[in-house]
């Protein structure tokens, strides 16, 4: 399983660089409505959800974490995906969940986050270049696009 968990961890990588790659700064704090998270809120939450897993892999607590600028959080992200690869990478297993759970939870959450952000740029003005996600080259080890 552990090959496919590293090219699923590349795929949110590079979904993640698609969709945060050539924005403007406004873009961070763009509001589509009430209760909807804006980008930089986002991408924060998604670097916790990934926090969830490093922790399972490599222990730590959990540390509450305030939402930064708009380029840290960006930097945040990358640095935890990483993190979990490179834990995965080195033969982590997880200490507190299976990996299905992992998988079903946590991961699964960071592409739906991503899926949110896509949909946020759209509505911001500036859509994501079409492009089929089948045929990217997407490997394992990378996360920057």
């Amino acid at each position: 399983m552990t090959p496919a968990i590293r090219h699923l961890l590349a795929t949110i990588g590079y979904r993640a660089s698609r969709v945060l790659n050539g924005v403007s700064d406004t873009f961070a704090t763009f509001s589509a409505g009430e209760g909807v998270r804006t980008p930089v809120e986002l991408v924060h939450h998604v670097g916790d959800v990934l926090l969830i897993v490093y922790r399972d892999l490599r222990g730590g607590e959990r540390e509450e974490v305030p939402v930064g600028p708009w380029r840290e959080e960006v930097e945040r992200f990358f640095h935890i995906l990483e993190d979990v690869d490179q834990a995965i990478a080195q033969g982590a297993e997880p200490t507190k969940r299976s990996w299905e759970q992992l998988l079903q939870g946590p991961i699964a959450d960071a592409l739906t986050h991503i899926g949110q952000l896509a949909t946020l740029r759209r509505l911001a003005g500036n859509p994501m270049p079409t492009e089929s996600y089948l045929r990217a080259e997407v490997q394992v080890g990378r996360f920057r696009y």
